[in-house]
């Protein structure tokens, strides 16, 4: 990230570029700000100006707002105030949000901290981190009422004797913290799986699992409405929105089913809009990104599954993967047999893209078997973000 920051200030964008996607697979502290930085250092190099990257970044920061996804909005809102000159005319308005951002993003740390503290039945704990959640300034009225429903929660479980309270071991503490981190990020599932191991270390996950389901409805809520008030003939927005929908149906608990409707609804609504008299080229809204761009893209979700595959984590896999029925089945077998074994994708060919679908050709590897030769891959991957590509299944 220092590198990157270097560069970026002597303009020598490839070099940030790479500095920031190496951040970004690392998947450290600052992999949002790297995120973030690197969406810029791509706008710079296809020749957006200062003033256009702020305005499209304070953009990108009010849409991550307003779906609660603070600590993202805050790198946007950085950036921005980073950029824009001192009278640009929405520089006191980002400043606000920045603010508001940091002031929820701790709103959010504390109601963390109540939900473990309810775990170990440390009750005043709750009460205490509780209270700061729903006293926080400018704060998130959704997480507010997460916190007063955890408090109604206390009284009857403080009667409990304390004989009969079993103790949280380091273990389960750990791994309390590990779910609360997952529900963040919205791995619902595999925050679940967290819970269901909890319950086997003998620990109690039943607040884990109600806050798991939770923010599992509330995101549902928020994409159900973004879509109510989504542009139907925007074919750009509506491709988001199956994006967004797709990577939730891959992570919800309770809504697949109706996440996976709103997919197939979004599917038909775009073929309806390819299959419509074509308007003038300049109307017509496209996913638009480099070749090097979308290059580096697609060997960054390879590079995920491959490690997917090599440490068995199928949630992992599906967080890049589409897989269907019994393409689950398959996978979760073709794990089982390769367990302990290493995964690699070598000597991958240049993708061939073609709008927004691409193919690539890698070598696949059993690293920890060397009696195993390598076979050769075909991987077809689909736009999502102008950005961001999802592995599918062959045509």
């Amino acid at each position: 990230m220092t590198d990157a920051k270097a560069a970026e200030s002597q303009n020598d964008l490839n070099r940030a570029q790479n500095d920031y996607q190496q951040a970004i697979e690392l998947h450290g502290a600052r992999e949002v700000e790297a995120t973030a930085s690197l969406s810029i250092v791509r706008q710079k190099r296809s020749g957006a100006t200062e003033a256009d990257i702020a305005k499209k970044d304070f953009a990108s920061g009010l849409a991550a707002f307003s779906r609660g996804d603070y600590s993202v909005a805050k790198a946007h809102f950085d950036e921005v105030l980073a950029l824009s000159p001192q009278n640009w005319p929405q520089r006191a308005q980002t400043s606000d949000y920045q603010r508001r951002s940091a002031n929820r993003m701790e709103q959010q740390q504390h109601l963390n901290r109540a939900l473990s503290e309810f775990t170990a039945k440390n009750y005043d704990a709750v009460q205490t981190e509780a209270k700061q959640v729903i006293n926080a300034a400018d704060g998130d009225p959704v997480l507010a009422r997460q916190a007063q429903e955890l408090i109604t929660r206390v009284p009857a479980a403080s009667v409990v004797p304390s004989t009969t309270q079993p103790t949280v071991t380091p273990e389960v503490q750990g791994m309390t913290r590990d779910a609360e981190s997952l529900i963040q990020q919205g791995e619902y599932k595999t925050a679940w799986s967290r819970a269901a191991a909890i319950e086997q270390a003998k620990g109690d996950a039943t607040s884990l699992r109600q806050a798991i389901r939770t923010a599992d409805d509330n995101k549902f809520q928020e994409l159900s409405s973004r879509y109510l008030a989504a542009n139907k003939k925007n074919r750009s927005e509506l491709q988001n929105l199956l994006g967004v929908f797709q990577l939730f149906a891959n992570n919800t608990v309770n809504r697949e089913v109706e996440a996976r409707k709103y997919v197939d609804q979004i599917v038909g609504e775009i073929a309806t809009l390819d299959t419509a008299p074509a308007n003038p080229p300049a109307a017509q809204p496209v996913l638009t990104a480099s070749v090097d761009n979308d290059a580096a893209a697609i060997r960054q979700v390879l590079s995920r599954y491959a490690e997917g595959v090599a440490t068995g984590d199928l949630e992992k896999i599906k967080a890049v993967r589409q897989l269907k029925g019994n393409e689950e089945k398959k996978m979760i077998e073709s794990l089982k047999a390769t367990k302990g074994k290493g995964y690699a994708l070598r000597n991958c060919s240049s993708p061939e893209i073609t709008g927004d679908h691409a193919r690539v050709s890698c070598d696949t590897v059993l690293t920890e078997s060397e009696e195993t030769p390598a076979r050769r891959a075909t991987f077809f991957l689909k736009r999502i973000y102008p950005d961001q590509w999802f592995i599918i299944p062959s045509p």
